[in-house]
């Protein structure tokens, strides 16, 4: 995907981030066609979210608050989407001492690996097993 293409992409999902909403189909779609050009730029906008929630923390508005979280949420969520590469390439800038993003690397590493590592799991396992009960099987397997 072109880079103009990916912001605008970008710009139409935050804009439905205002709307109180998180945009779980388009931001599969997103993740599919993201390069790693394009995590770099998820990167620096995970950062940027993460100074700005900051700010508005200590205005205690939280209101704007709630809406840096589902910001931050989609840029996780692509992440997590990118499966193995996105670890990877998180990995990498959370190793690289001299990386602005070091932090914010680690932080989304943690969540896209367990992401991973869980999707891995449920792959192996199936679905199900015969101890879950259907209640905790109906949650994390239906449609989103």
């Amino acid at each position: 995907m072109t880079e103009g293409r990916f912001q605008e992409s970008w710009k139409e999902i935050l804009a439905e981030c205002e709307l109180e909403y998180l945009p779980k189909k388009r931001l599969q779609t997103l993740a599919t066609r993201t390069t790693e050009q394009d995590l770099r730029f998820l990167l620096s906008e995970a950062e940027r979210f993460g100074q700005e929630w900051a700010a508005v923390r200590e205005k205690g508005d939280s209101d704007a608050g709630r809406n840096y979280w589902r910001k931050s949420t989609c840029v996780e969520e692509i992440f997590k989407l990118r499966g193995p590469e996105a670890a990877n390439f998180l990995k990498a800038v959370a190793q690289d001492a001299g990386s602005p993003y070091q932090k914010t690397a680690a932080r989304l590493l943690q969540s896209a690996a367990a992401h991973f590592d869980y999707e891995q799991r449920k792959a192996m396992r199936g679905t199900t097993t015969e101890r879950e009960p259907a209640s905790r099987r109906d949650f994390w397997d239906r449609e989103k």
